[in-house]
Formats: structure tokens, C-alpha cells, sequence
């Protein structure tokens, strides 16, 4: 589960990264930006059920430990391992919005 979530966050890194660049136009960046906000859900998600599988491992929250465990666990590995394609997306998917996408749109 650790390694999914640190390959989640290098994602947003990565995509984090892109987004900021000062040769990225706006409409680039707008592009991206659903993908963007996927991951980063994913990420920031994934590290806040982290954190509370943790306390719960500790003795911090009263609830049974594995509950927070059990939800983690299916986080990490059923919906985190989207966060390298949601990257790939948000970095390079801007050109499926291109001149051909805003003429189907103006029909």
C-alpha cells in the first residue's frame, strides 16, 4: 500500500510539476485540468486514509483497527493505481481539445 501511494504522489508531482511550468500556456493547463484534480483527489485521498489506518494501528482512534486498515488497503489498491494515467492525462492530453474537438463542439 506504501509504495502505491508514494507512486501516487510522484504522479502529482510530476503532473504538479507540468502544470506550473512557465512555457505552459492556459489552455493547456485548463486541458489538464480535470485529470489534475482526479489525482490530486487521489493522492491527498489516499494519504488522509493513510494517516487514520495509522492511528488506529496506534491506539488513537476508538474505532477497531481494522476497519480504517481494511479501507485503506482497498483504496491503495483499487483506485490509486489510476494516478499514473490520470497524470499522463492531465500532461498530455490536451491535444484530443484541439481544433478538431472545438469544431465537433460548434455543430
Amino acid at each position: 500500500a506504501a509504495v502505491r501511494l508514494a507512486e501516487a504522489v510522484d504522479a502529482l508531482d510530476r503532473a504538479t510539476a507540468w502544470m506550473q511550468a512557465p512555457e505552459r500556456d492556459a489552455q493547456e493547463k485548463l486541458d489538464g485540468a480535470t485529470p489534475y484534480l482526479r489525482l490530486f483527489a487521489l493522492a491527498a485521498g489516499g494519504a488522509g486514509l493513510a494517516d487514520n489506518a495509522l492511528a488506529s494501528l496506534r491506539g488513537a482512534e476508538p474505532a477497531s483497527p481494522s476497519t480504517p486498515v481494511a479501507l485503506a488497503r482497498f483504496f491503495m489498491e483499487n483506485l490509486v493505481p489510476a494516478a499514473d494515467g490520470l497524470a499522463l492525462v492531465a500532461t498530455e492530453g490536451a491535444g484530443a481539445l484541439g481544433a478538431e474537438a472545438e469544431a465537433v463542439l460548434a455543430v
